[in-house]
């Protein structure tokens, strides 16, 4: 064989390789999806009657219906996605200052924030944050307990 042969065939191994790679990276992170979804318990929200299939006219309702809150208590997930970052989702009241409340806690404990969506319904928020660790000792269960009573602290919430 000439250099020229054994080049080419060198990089048609290293080609080959790098599909491996790519295959086995793809087989990992759909694992962790399943692993994550076999282990997630669900975020509800409690059923009124609205979602029971029954809507109601909010012209129709008095006004002590209308600004009638009823306290709840906050319920959070969080999920390893790889070494360092994990998925935050918390459930609870909107209210003010909530939101920052939850970002001091989450930076107070060496966390940085990759991304974050929330939705608000009804009085409620959903939080879902794509968050980075400092350090690589922090545990799901810990930081799900920590959010919580940070989060639940004075009856505020997020």
């Amino acid at each position: 064989m000439d250099r020229a042969a054994i080049l080419a065939d060198a990089v048609d191994y290293i080609k080959e390789l790098q599909t491996q790679v790519k295959q086995l990276k793809d087989e990992v992170r759909a694992l962790e999806v399943q692993n994550s979804e076999k282990n997630t318990p669900q975020l509800r929200m409690p059923l009124g009657k609205e979602q029971e299939g029954t809507r109601s006219n909010p012209l129709n309702q008095s006004s002590s219906e209308c600004t009638k809150k009823t306290q709840m208590k906050v319920q959070a997930e969080v999920h390893h996605i790889s070494k360092t970052c994990f998925m935050i989702k918390l459930y609870c009241e909107q209210k003010k200052g909530g939101f920052s409340k939850l970002m001091e806690a989450i930076h107070s404990i060496g966390l940085r924030v990759a991304s974050a969506n929330m939705t608000t319904f009804g009085g409620k928020s959903l939080n879902i944050l794509t968050v980075e660790a400092t350090k690589q000792d922090i545990l799901p269960t810990k930081l799900k307990e920590y959010l919580i009573q940070k989060t639940s602290d004075d009856r505020q919430s997020i």
